[in-house]
């Protein structure tokens, strides 16, 4: 065996890219409601597992969001609230 398969399955994953990943979790975020300027984090874990990222893709995603300053998450870990870097992404 080459090993070209399992290759072929981790590049035909849609959240392999830590950055697609990002984009996905950023687009979500946004599409939801804030309440007090919180954004709860279940919906956006639900929404990106349904469509089809794995758990440490979500991870990922998120994890990569706060290091680059567009999101922080709260000490609860229940919610994320965006940056004024993260929100100038959107405006």
């Amino acid at each position: 065996m080459t090993g070209q398969p399992h290759a072929k399955f981790v590049s035909d994953r849609r959240y392999a890219d830590p950055q697609v990943a990002m984009a996905r979790f950023l687009e979500i975020a946004n599409g939801l409601e804030a309440d007090q300027g919180r954004i709860s984090i279940g919906p956006i874990n639900r929404a990106m597992l349904d469509d089809g990222a794995s758990v440490a893709e979500y991870i990922t995603a998120r994890d990569l969001a706060v290091a680059d300053g567009l999101v922080e998450l709260h000490p609860s870990g229940a919610y994320v609230i965006f940056t004024q870097k993260g929100a100038e992404r959107f405006a």
